[in-house]
């Protein structure tokens, strides 16, 4: 069996034993040890995560994908590895301390009074795009 063939193979078998394990956290386990309010606020918490994921990575990925290669020496790869781990944690931390420091300005007419609804569909809408402009 050549290289890319064990290689499909093996990949193949760790996605489809993800997608079990998450089957069964999803059918078995969380109902269960959750309950359906905990459950939902799992949900809630990993669709918010990958709403936030392209602002605290800021495009890293696709950049580490692309350039990574055109390193020749381990030293300009090291670095490069290194930039792609420090960048997203300042971003988070910056993130994090605007959200802690403004958030509660930003956010008290939406917790209070819920007429904003077109205010809310525009946002919504931007969020959409900024993600879509990272992809």
């Amino acid at each position: 069996m050549g290289v890319v063939a064990k290689q499909s193979v093996q990949n193949i078998i760790s996605i489809g034993g993800g997608v079990l394990l998450g089957a069964l956290n999803t059918l078995l386990l969380y109902p269960v040890f959750l309950g359906s309010q905990r459950q939902g606020l799992v949900v809630a918490l990993l669709s918010l995560s990958n709403l936030i994921q392209p602002f605290i990575s800021v495009g890293l990925q696709h950049a580490l994908i692309r350039f990574y290669p055109r390193y020749t020496s381990e030293n300009e790869k090291g670095l490069i590895l290194t930039w792609s781990l420090v960048i997203p944690i300042v971003s988070a931390l910056i993130l994090s301390a605007a959200y802690i420091t403004v958030g509660d300005l930003l956010l008290y007419d939406f917790r209070n009074c819920y007429s904003h609804w077109l205010v809310r569909s525009l946002l919504q809408l931007v969020a959409g795009q900024i993600t879509i402009c990272f992809r």
